[in-house]
């Protein structure tokens, strides 16, 4: 190794697109949190033996659920859905209460005697049970645990650690002793009262009010990052719809955020015409500062050259014509590797349109880190690009209106809104998939561009952030 003061040693570029391809930041700080929280006495055998388990399970949900009954019912769905462990506090204590731990028999009540060490034996039942084969395989899902803001306080300093906490408020709204038999129907839905107001068992909800619940639940959540603790309200509960609720859980339970690396974002979308790669594209800019990259502008801007590559340019532009490879590499490597796109990281749309334009971000040491495919019919694109068309119309925008006729019969990406164009386009990247999909794999995030655009953004938007777990991690 060079002298790091006197002759620091210049790495490869492609080292960060190889650490980050490999998810290697998030490898290794999981390795090195699992050493620290076992604290072996040789940590080199330690990393041998569980090296190989700690990464495949770096991505299985490992979440905690509190509050009302209803939140261990939507505890079990999601366990269902995402094919995680469903567990409660309540099964665990029983089990661990029959090898002779009486104490831990107040707990299964709600009852907290604000004995450090009771709660020390609570939280070394918990994790041994999360540590069996069963949750290390397939990840977990806990309903119950923590009861309080001081077990969870215990549990972080024991490193028990979840990935996600989900906190349901109860319904703090004034009822009867006969409430929890009645069923009623609230913003259309059928629920089941007793299971909203049920806050831990029976005999613990005879001490504590449902206010008093909400605030002990708020507690608990302020115990734990904002980034891993979803709170949900009763009137969020209740005003919505079943589907749309465990979509939004789930997807946060499938996702995954990086762990403090190094990121710059450099990022493609990929669609056909219409799918909205621009719009996402500028909104996704304003959003994280990054650098805003059309692909079609930037052979606009090689015409512009007046050399050979502005010749074949020109030709793409008119009659969609592939360019040399080399050209392609230019028109890339003359913008990407601008300070602006290396400091603030990009977003390219457009492109790549085929596998070989993959192979040449590689070779540049530009390969995106995250990838979005957009789809939607060949009907849904014509019919936007037509109501494009018409605004431009509308506008007569530097005089386009007055020699369209003549511009729409050979020159595709001049004017990029006619017929034949959206047609041509719409076919060459039905085309370019066959290619492309095999190549990237499971780093494609696809986003159906039929949906309304806001829940698209939002979509992204939670992707940079927070990118979905590969299929085959």
């Amino acid at each position: 190794m060079a002298d790091p003061l006197e002759k620091p040693l210049k790495w490869n570029k492609n080292f960060q697109v190889y650490v980050e391809k490999n998810n290697l930041y998030d490898v290794f700080q999981e390795i090195l949190k699992e050493i620290i929280i076992a604290k072996p006495k040789d940590p080199l055998l330690f990393i041998k033996n569980h090296a190989t388990g700690i990464a495949k399970g770096i991505y299985n949900p490992r979440a905690f659920i509190v509050g009302p009954k209803i939140a261990e019912i939507i505890g079990k769905r999601l366990a269902n859905t995402v094919g995680a462990q469903f567990l409660s506090l309540d099964q665990i204590i029983k089990e661990a209460s029959s090898t002779g731990q009486p104490e831990l028999d107040l707990f299964a009540n709600g009852i907290d005697r604000g004995d450090e060490e009771s709660r020390k034996i609570l939280v070394s039942i918990v994790q041994r049970r999360i540590f069996a084969d069963d949750c290390e395989k397939k990840g977990y899902l806990l309903y119950g645990f923590p009861q309080s803001k001081a077990q969870a306080i215990c549990a972080q300093k024991m490193g028990l650690l979840p990935r996600q906490v989900f906190v349901f408020l109860p319904d703090t709204r004034l009822r009867t002793e006969d409430d929890d038999e009645l069923e009623g129907e609230i913003e259309g839905r059928t629920v089941d009262n007793m299971a909203l107001t049920m806050t831990l068992s029976r005999s613990a909800m005879k001490n504590i009010s449902p206010e008093l619940h909400a605030l002990l639940l708020k507690d608990i959540s302020a115990s734990y990052h904002y980034d891993i603790c979803k709170v949900i309200s009763f009137d969020k509960l209740v005003k919505t719809s079943k589907a749309d609720l465990d979509s939004e859980l789930t997807g946060i339970l499938m996702t995954w955020k990086p762990l403090g690396s190094p990121f710059i974002p450099r990022v493609v979308i990929m669609g056909p015409p219409g799918s909205g790669k621009s719009s996402i594209a500028e909104f996704l800019c304003k959003k994280f500062s990054m650098v805003n990259l059309d692909w079609v502008e930037l052979v606009r801007g090689a015409e512009r050259w007046n050399d050979e590559i502005a010749l074949e340019a020109r030709t793409y532009l008119t009659n969609l014509v592939p360019m040399a490879d080399e050209v392609v590499k230019t028109i890339i490597s003359r913008r990407l590797q601008k300070p602006d796109c290396e400091k603030r990281g990009w977003i390219l749309h457009g492109f790549p349109e085929n596998i070989k334009h993959c192979k040449i971000l590689e070779t540049l040491y530009l390969e995106p880190n995250r990838i979005f495919m957009l789809s939607c019919s060949q009907e849904l694109s014509a019919a936007r690009m037509l109501k494009k068309k018409k605004n431009i119309l509308k506008r007569e925008l530097n005089g386009v209106a007055g020699t369209l006729g003549n511009i729409e019969k050979g020159n595709y990406l001049i004017f990029p809104f006619s017929e034949a164009s959206v047609e041509k386009r719409f076919e060459n990247f039905a085309k370019s998939l066959d290619s492309i999909i095999p190549h990237y794999g499971s780093r494609i995030i696809y986003v159906d561009a039929a949906m309304k655009p806001s829940d698209v953004k939002n979509f992204v938007e939670t992707s940079i952030h927070r990118p979905p777990i590969p299929h085959n991690a």
